[in-house]
C-alpha cells in the first residue's frame, strides 16, 4: 500500500519539478547528488561485502564450538559410572527380550512348519493328548495385551 502511494506521489509531482531538476543551475546538484549516492552505493556495497565474509567465518567458530560441546559431552556420558550402568542394563534388558521373542518366534515356526509337512505327506496331526508342559506354551504362545485387553497369539 505504501509503494502505491509513494509511486502516486512520484507520478504527480515529478511532472512539476521536470523543469527545476534538468535545468543548467541545476545540473551542479543532480552531479553532486549522483556522486553521492555512488560513494553510498560503494560503501553500502563494502558493509555487505564484509558482513558476507565475517558470516562464513561465524559459521565455521559456530561449527568448531558445536563439535567441541559434543565431544565434551560425549567424554562426560562415558566418563560418568552410573550413566555407563544405566546403559548396560538397558543393553542387557533388550537382548533377553530379543532372545525371548526370537525363542517364541522360532516355536511358533516350527509347529507351523510341523503343521504343514504332516498335510504335504498326508500323515495324521499330532496327538492332541501329548501336549507340552504350561511353561512351554506360555513361551510360546504369551499373552499379549492391547488397550487392556489380553489376547492369546
Amino acid at each position: 500500500r505504501l509503494d502505491r502511494l509513494t509511486t502516486w506521489t512520484y507520478r504527480r509531482t515529478s511532472r512539476f519539478f521536470r523543469p527545476v531538476v534538468s535545468s543548467r543551475l541545476a545540473r551542479p546538484l543532480t552531479g553532486n547528488f549522483d556522486r553521492l549516492a555512488a560513494r553510498g552505493e560503494q560503501v553500502w556495497n563494502h558493509w555487505v561485502d564484509l558482513g558476507r565474509a565475517e558470516h562464513r567465518q561465524d559459521r565455521v567458530i559456530a561449527g568448531q564450538v558445536a563439535n567441541e560441546t559434543i565431544d565434551l559431552f560425549i567424554d562426560h556420558l562415558t566418563e560418568n559410572q552410573e550413566i555407563r550402568e544405566l546403559i548396560q542394563s538397558q543393553s542387557a534388558g533388550l537382548a533377553n527380550e530379543i532372545v525371548k521373542e526370537l525363542r517364541e518366534r522360532g516355536v511358533s515356526a516350527d509347529n507351523y512348519l510341523e503343521a504343514l509337512v504332516r498335510h504335504i505327506l498326508r500323515l495324521a496331526p499330532r496327538n492332541p493328548e501329548v501336549k507340552p508342559s504350561d511353561e512351554v506354551i506360555q513361551i510360546a504362545h504369551p499373552l499379549r495385551q492391547i488397550y487392556g485387553r489380553v489376547y492369546r497369539e
